[in-house]
């Protein structure tokens, strides 16, 4: 790995200014000097020769550097990306007549917009053991151990119906992995009954399921708190509603809208979760309703990539492919690439969590930076298990930079995620 034995002093660089880099060996073992004479290449980030021709095969151009220190080694080097995109490098030692490569490496070249961004790894859907369904053994602050030791800059704790779990993980966490950042959400749905407490209780009709991102006060509660008052309200919409569809899928259509205003009004993103999920070989969401929420499109981003699983389950890669299908056919449909979202859906944190995830490029990994940065689109939905071609949606120009991180950032990134995971499982098991 390049990281290991070579350290570079930015990695990214702004579009048509020359900007001066320095590569250093990172180890006495690795002097540079000693392996003949350097000669460091490079292809411009438009895949131009300086000159502006095309190309052969391997064929790279040459720039002049500076020695800054001959032990182990370091040099300096300008260069000038022509437009967005990455910037290759090669640093290769002559002798006799030989070119052996020291090391590859990439730039990435970007417009001011993105330049200003940070790029931080999520996961927006995250369960513990407050909700009903997940592993009894998922006690939250283990939870987002797990998530650290697997590389997530955020996580969201999503029970069902209530939003408390992620405040008290916050807390706790706060002082001991200051830059690691849980967040307090709920996956919402619509109550069939008033409850005295919504704590592990699924008592939710079918279909609807919208996670309320950064809202500052809970959704679910305020249908419990005031169910009568939220039943007549979804009445009143249903019966606005085409009269062609069933009552029940009325019922549905006119929840999901309520839902998304609700979490509009507390000052939330609303996600619109795993639209396809087949929990019993058929979708949890019927067809007609599935239709009218992405006909309305009040949703502020989709979850594209959801209900992650550490073994081979056919229907929950077919509903993530064809949620993906989905998504497509909705962003032509209004003319520009609607927001997404990935993420696990977890119930079991440690088969689940870092398979699937988002790379949120924002200002900074607060519930305001994460929020304005997805709903402008720059975000991907990421899939990454084990042994497996990794895949990653989103816009064009999100996705290509995001694989440039994945390959080049990521890797000593998530070392240092994990050291401060194992510090928080030996936290855990030391001192609770």
């Amino acid at each position: 790995m390049f990281h290991d034995f070579f350290k570079l002093s930015r990695q990214t660089v702004p579009v048509g200014k020359s900007i001066q880099i320095t590569l250093s060996a990172r180890f006495a073992s690795q002097q540079l000097f000693e392996r003949g004479e350097l000669v460091l290449k490079f292809m411009n980030s438009n895949s131009l020769t300086v000159d502006q021709h095309v190309p052969l095969w391997r064929q790279y151009d040459t720039i002049p550097f500076e020695v800054v220190d001959r032990v182990p080694g370091a040099i300096s080097f300008e260069v000038t990306a022509a437009c967005e995109g990455e910037l290759r490098f090669l640093l290769a030692a002559r002798r006799d007549n030989m070119e052996l490569e020291v090391c590859q490496f990439g730039i990435y070249a970007l417009k001011d917009d993105l330049l200003a961004l940070h790029p931080y790894r999520g996961d927006f859907h995250v369960h513990s053991n407050s909700s009903e369904c997940a592993f009894p053994d998922e006690d939250p602050l283990h939870v987002a151990a797990i998530g650290r030791l697997r590389g997530l800059d955020f996580i969201t704790f999503t029970d069902h119906m209530q939003m408390d779990t992620g405040k008290a993980v916050a807390d706790f966490w706060r002082e001991a992995v200051p830059e690691y950042q849980i967040f307090a959400a709920e996956e919402v749905h619509q109550l069939k009954s008033q409850q005295e407490s919504l704590y592990r209780h699924n008592n939710f009709l079918p279909g609807v399921h919208i996670i309320n991102f950064g809202g500052s006060w809970s959704v679910a509660t305020l249908e419990n708190d005031k169910f009568e008052q939220y039943t007549a309200e979804i009445a009143q919409r249903a019966a606005k509603l085409d009269p062609a569809l069933s009552p029940d899928v009325r019922k549905i259509i006119a929840g999901a809208e309520w839902i998304i205003d609700k979490i509009h009004a507390s000052g939330g993103m609303a996600i619109y979760c795993h639209p396809y999920w087949k929990p019993h070989n058929r979708y949890d969401m019927p067809v007609e309703a599935r239709e009218a929420i992405f006909k309305s499109n009040k949703f502020d981003a989709v979850e594209i990539i959801g209900l992650g699983t550490a073994d081979k389950n056919a229907l929950y890669r077919e509903s993530n492919n064809q949620a993906v299908a989905r998504w497509q056919s909705a962003s032509l449909a209004a003319g520009r690439m609607l927001p997404v979202t990935g993420a696990t859906d977890s119930h079991n944190s440690r088969n689940n969590l870092g398979r699937q995830y988002s790379i949120v490029l924002a200002e900074d990994c607060t519930v305001s930076g994460i929020k304005k940065a997805v709903v402008a689109g720059n975000c991907a939905a990421v899939m990454a298990h084990d042994n497996e071609e990794r895949r990653v949606y989103g816009n064009e120009r999100i996705t290509e930079y995001v694989n440039f991180l994945l390959r080049e950032y990521y890797p000593l990134h998530d070392e240092i995620c994990a050291l401060e995971g194992l510090t928080m499982l030996k936290k855990l098991r030391e001192e609770i």
